[in-house]
């Protein structure tokens, strides 16, 4: 049976408003998503008869495909073509890699996408006494784009300056021209940033001097996170979530899987961190990466100790010791038993 963590899944439910939108705006085009993913049910999904959890690479890749395909179908110019989109991405993140403030970064997004042909969205940078606004803009070449859309563009920007901002949210408003309605579509509503409406344009609110702020900690981007970024409506969450949590994950992923327990070195990047930045995000949380490890090597020791069949040299390298010796001083230190004597007491 595959079993996966929440962080590796997304509820295919929260495709249903795009699903449905290129299903009424272009039929044509939902038959070719749904042929290209004949194995699963999208009328399901469209009617929530169907609710299944889709890894997130597939949950983002249809997710661009439906966007795409639905701009296709309102466009008054064919949009960049969703094979051609990862280069577009890739070529983004290039630019704005020399970037060393956010503010920086903002302008070199909104020259980027100037500079790009039949994008299929417009962004400007205006400045406000409550603070810089990103405004998106969808109808210069879109005609009447529904919510879901302007969500997937939403998204694609939130996801991008998460990335390059951190774990700390600098966005705290979207602000939307919608009159007198509920906001009803999951993607947007994931993001978790407070939404206003009936504002005259689409627009990300940023706190005041957030821009002004320095970018720190950016991670390496690999090839296949990109359409993650691009897509992945649960990305931003995922990014703000704390870090020490991350890495109590991480430390059960390897639990499960039967793996050592990493050091810092391999905990970073997996977190996609520089080591100095992990250290020093941990140590704003209260914690440090040596306490977390400690306390679960102490956890899995005695879960060892006490349940498998494994001698002591296995279970030193399971819980990351380079020998037993070590594992055996240090677990005195945390029980003031042998492993040994412990087990004997607690073996089941």
């Amino acid at each position: 049976m595959d079993v996966r963590t929440a962080e590796d899944v997304i509820p295919s439910c929260m495709l249903a408003p795009l699903l449905r939108d290129l299903a009424m705006c272009a039929d044509d085009r939902f038959g070719i998503l749904a042929a290209a993913e004949h194995d699963l049910p999208l009328a399901g999904i469209v009617s929530g008869e169907a609710v299944l959890a889709l890894p997130r690479h597939r949950f983002a890749r249809m997710y661009g495909a439906a966007a795409i395909l639905l701009a296709e179908a309102i466009g008054r110019d064919a949009p960049v073509a969703f094979a051609a989109r990862r280069d577009v991405i890739a070529m983004l993140v290039t630019a704005l890699a020399p970037t060393t403030t956010l503010r920086e970064a903002v302008e070199r997004i909104v020259q980027f996408n100037v500079a790009i042909a039949q994008n299929g969205i417009g962004i400007t940078l205006t400045h406000e006494e409550d603070g810089d606004r990103l405004v998106v803009d969808l109808s210069s070449t879109l005609q009447n784009p529904p919510l879901s859309l302007t969500a997937a563009g939403l998204i694609f920007l939130v996801n991008v300056l998460t990335w390059l901002g951190g774990t700390k949210s600098k966005i705290v408003e979207i602000g939307l021209p919608l009159e007198g309605r509920a906001i009803n579509d999951p993607c947007l509503l994931a993001l978790d940033i407070p939404i206003s409406l009936g504002r005259g344009r689409t627009y990300l609110q940023f706190a005041v001097g957030a821009l002004d702020e320095d970018i720190s900690g950016r991670p390496f981007l690999a090839t296949e996170a990109m359409e993650l970024i691009a897509h992945d409506p649960l990305f931003s969450v995922r990014k703000r979530a704390p870090i020490s949590g991350r890495v109590s994950a991480l430390f059960l992923e390897c639990e499960l899987a039967e793996a050592p327990v990493p050091d810092r070195i391999a905990t970073a990047e997996h977190l996609q961190l520089s080591p100095s930045t992990l250290h020093r995000r941990l140590k704003e949380e209260g914690t440090s990466f040596l306490s977390l490890r400690s306390t679960w090597q102490q956890k899995m020791a005695k879960h060892l100790l006490g349940e498998a069949a494994l001698n002591i040299p296995a279970i030193a390298r399971r819980t990351g010791f380079h020998d037993a010796r070590t594992f055996r001083r240090a677990f005195i230190g945390w029980t003031g038993q042998r492993p040994s004597e412990f087990r004997r007491e607690n073996s089941t």
